[in-house]
């Protein structure tokens, strides 16, 4: 095995640890430490610019190193001088000022595992935003449009790199690949059955756009359209808006001024709450959508 990548998956549990609160400046603070924030602290000098010269060919040099052993496939040269620019952001806007180290071995250490880190974060992306896009085409593909699977795709990234990567305890390639398939099929599966539970409740509340003609509606049931609901007065606000047009939410992100993907995400929610609802209140809501709905059409089709 290559000596970069085998360093980088024997240290893999540690990189994948949540950052923590930079650690007390030891004390007496050792003469290696005291010299490196010395410089930090002077950026123009000669000998500053020295170490950031020398630090970034180390940070380059690793990241290289590592991607050509392990992510060959999976990083182009751009991506890779991309990962290194990172590398740099990282360590050069403020980053180094949390090195502890006592030698120079210490350091370059702290400058590789700032490298590693970086790689793996962007090979756990790569890996979750591939298995999100392989669901969708596979299982899901008439459940959402291209552009919501982008959406899904970013939304589970940023699960992993978030919250789901500092509970991964593997050590492997291999075992971080099931990771990431992990998290990206359950962020799919999870925004399927918010779709499904969508769609269903949406056709209650547009049950009677597709009706043929008004139809008499059961006096034992009816209600008053004023009296109170089970949620909240900005969500029977919206469902009115949104019943007005139709259940188009392409025609109330027009209204609202804001893209189609805001007034989905809103209804998903909203529709959500619903469901979580007692089953008689749920069909409250539901009586009242048809009135509603009723109520705000009679007129055109009167005249139709």
């Amino acid at each position: 095995m290559n000596h970069a990548s085998h360093g980088f998956w024997s240290k893999l549990r540690r990189l994948v640890a949540a950052d923590g609160p930079v650690p007390p400046l030891p004390s007496p603070i050792p003469t290696y430490l005291r010299q490196v924030r010395r410089r930090i602290a002077d950026r123009r000098s000669p000998e500053t610019l020295a170490l950031y010269r020398r630090l970034a060919r180390i940070a380059g040099a690793r990241v290289e190193a590592v991607c050509a052993a392990e992510f060959h496939n999976i990083f182009d040269a751009h991506q890779v001088s991309c990962l290194v620019q990172e590398v740099f952001k990282q360590l050069f806007d403020g980053g180094l000022a949390s090195f502890r180290g006592a030698c120079e071995a210490d350091l370059l250490a702290f400058v590789e595992d700032r490298a590693d880190r970086v790689i793996l974060r962007a090979v756990a992306a790569e890996w979750t935003d591939h298995e999100v896009r392989g669901a969708w085409r596979s299982r899901y593909y008439d459940l959402f449009s291209p552009e919501e699977a982008d959406d899904l795709a970013g939304e589970a990234v940023g699960e992993l790199l978030r919250a789901a990567l500092p509970s991964f305890r593997g050590g492997t390639a291999a075992e971080l690949y099931g990771f990431a398939r992990t998290v990206a099929r359950r962020t799919v599966s999870r925004a399927a059955r918010r779709r499904c539970r969508d769609r269903s409740s949406l056709a209650l509340l547009r049950s009677q756009q597709e009706r043929p003609g008004p139809v008499a509606p059961d006096l034992s049931l009816r209600m008053d359209l004023n009296e109170p609901l089970p949620i909240s007065a900005s969500d029977r606000e919206y469902l009115e808006e949104l019943l007005s047009v139709n259940g188009s939410r392409s025609q109330l992100a027009r209204l609202r001024g804001v893209n189609r993907s805001a007034v989905t995400k809103m209804v998903q929610r909203i529709l959500v709450r619903l469901d979580d609802l007692p089953e008689d209140e749920r069909a409250r809501v539901g009586r009242w959508a048809e009135q509603t709905w009723a109520t705000l059409h009679r007129p055109r089709r009167a005249l139709s």
